[in-house]
């Protein structure tokens, strides 16, 4: 998987009607910088979300940070990684997590098809676990590519460049279309190298369930799952089956299309939560760090949600080190759990959780021998 980057980059503001519902009327939501970027990383450049008067859809109102960002900044789809998930004590590589998710959607029709395409495969792990005869990918990064072409036929290309003139039975992409510039060209791309029976499977983050996601720099467009539908039925799309949320992946929402003419549903005014959701939390967490500034604070976590406060509050500059097994090794200021307790690091301290509120219990099981430790969730705003 990878977050597909852009090709063709235009250097200008998004000065064009809503992608969604074509209206031209948008307010301003958000003007930032520093920022935070998909790949888990603080970068200097201005983020700017604006949110469409008629429906309420929310994207970017200026993308001229593109060519830079993805030349100089960008870096998750040049690492081959597949993390592990952990659901209810089981762990899973996020590729199979998202694989049983795929074919719960899709179910038996899967094995029919005889050619399969991902766009934007990134290094190839979800690609690779298809039990499909004929593999094929697009992947701009040229490092992942390489890595994908160990498992499969890949061009190290956009998806602008797939020829129209290409037919496959199965196509699918996740996380991609939220970095296109034009959401309604890529899905006229999955339509026209779709044949009729084809089945396309489109995974993208929905603004249904609580997330930051409105937050993230190279995320151009945020979609609520009415927006979505509303945008495949006007590129000739029929939904056929959907779910926002799947064990531990709560913020991104799978999509199965057909090729097929349909009666476009009724778009109406939706608010994006999130963007208000994410202010409370900032506002928690800048709020707790002004009470507790006495207090040897120390935060858990070292991925996308530490970044994602690590870019908008003020706990850098407050907090005294990081916890995260799997950053300890490779990050000056990121130290284990072992190392932790066994230095007595968070011994009568406060630990603030840096992670998706689904793992928090999980969490807190680690150091339920340390004497004096205190749990923060920005979440929730609760102590514990």
């Amino acid at each position: 998987m990878s977050n597909g980057e852009p090709t063709n980059l235009i250097d200008k503001n998004m000065n064009i009607p809503c992608y969604v519902c074509g209206a031209s009327s948008f307010s301003e939501v958000l003007d930032n910088n520093p920022s935070m970027s998909s790949d888990g990383q603080i970068v200097d450049l201005t983020i700017s979300k604006q949110e469409c008067s008629n429906c309420g859809t929310v994207r970017s109102s200026d993308i001229s940070f593109l060519n830079d960002f993805y030349k100089n900044y960008y870096k998750l789809n040049v690492v081959n990684n597949d993390p592990v998930y952990i659901f209810q004590g089981e762990k899973m590589l996020k590729s199979e997590m998202h694989l049983e998710w795929i074919t719960k959607l899709v179910g038996n029709r899967i094995e029919d098809c005889k050619s399969i395409i991902e766009i934007g495969c990134g290094s190839g792990n979800l690609l690779n676990l298809f039990e499909i005869k004929d593999k094929y990918g697009v992947e701009p990064s040229e490092k992942a590519a390489k890595y994908a072409s160990a498992i499969a036929k890949i061009r190290n290309i956009g998806y602008e460049e797939i020829s129209e003139k290409e037919k496959y039975d199965f196509i699918f992409s996740s996380c991609v279309i939220e970095h296109t510039i034009d959401p309604n060209d890529f899905l006229q791309k999955n339509w026209h190298i779709a044949n009729d029976n084809s089945i396309i499977v489109i995974g993208l983050p929905i603004q249904d369930t609580e997330s930051f996601d409105v937050y993230f720099l190279d995320h151009l467009h945020h979609f609520t799952v009415n927006q979505f539908v509303y945008l495949c039925q006007k590129n000739g799309f029929t939904v056929e089956n959907y779910e926002v949320g799947y064990k531990c992946m709560t913020t991104m929402g799978y999509f199965v299309l057909r090729k097929n003419a349909t009666t476009l549903s009724e778009i109406k005014y939706e608010k994006n939560h999130n963007f208000y959701a994410s202010n409370v939390w900032i506002e928690n967490l800048n709020t707790f760090l002004k009470q507790n500034t006495s207090e040897n604070l120390v935060a858990f976590g070292y991925g996308e949600t530490s970044f994602f406060y690590q870019s908008y509050t003020q706990l850098n500059s407050v907090v005294n080190c990081f916890i995260d097994d799997v950053k300890a090794k490779s990050e000056e200021n990121v130290i284990s759990v072992e190392e932790a307790i066994n230095k007595n690091i968070v011994k009568d301290s406060f630990l603030i959780l840096l992670a998706n509120p689904h793992y928090h219990e999980f969490l807190k099981e680690k150091f339920k021998t340390v004497s004096g430790l205190k749990f923060y969730s920005p979440f929730s705003n609760k102590i514990s």
